[in-house]
């Protein structure tokens, strides 16, 4: 197993960049105070969105495109439950979605069965600010930070 280094760190402040998965694997148990995650939104399935006052196609890469209703269930279980296994006792996980990914979220969460103690914001962001052509959006295999 390699070694993980921050790629910013100041104070008590630490920032990873990679793949949210493999990174997990590499933290401590109970280590850290506060993650934010802002998953795949799952949205790039041919469909189409208002972009700028066009209609514009909603296609940010093979990333944001759903595998299913039960594979993407499983992909946020997986993510949320590791991330979990990093937070310490009273520690803050805040979630920024779409509806067409917060519920899985909310309800994975609670399906984790963790006995910490902690807290859970799920919000929803503006999907056109993310929508953008050569957006640097972070998806499976592409950088994430957390």
């Amino acid at each position: 197993m390699t070694t993980i280094r921050p790629c910013y760190s100041r104070d008590h402040l630490s920032l990873y960049h990679g793949d949210s998965l493999a990174l997990t694997d590499q933290i401590p148990e109970g280590s850290v105070d506060l993650i934010f995650a802002d998953p795949p939104y799952n949205l790039s399935n041919g469909g189409f969105t208002c972009q700028n006052g066009q209609r514009g196609a909603v296609d940010k890469g093979t990333w944001d495109r759903s595998a299913g209703l039960n594979e993407d269930f499983l992909f946020h279980r997986r993510w949320i439950v590791a991330c979990d296994r990093l937070l310490r006792d009273g520690g803050t996980s805040w979630i920024s979605g779409t509806y067409h990914s917060i519920y899985a979220c909310g309800s994975t969460g609670g399906l984790s069965g963790s006995k910490k103690k902690r807290s859970t914001s799920i919000s929803r962001s503006d999907v056109s600010r993310r929508s953008s052509p050569g957006g640097t959006d972070a998806g499976p295999g592409r950088p994430h930070c957390f």
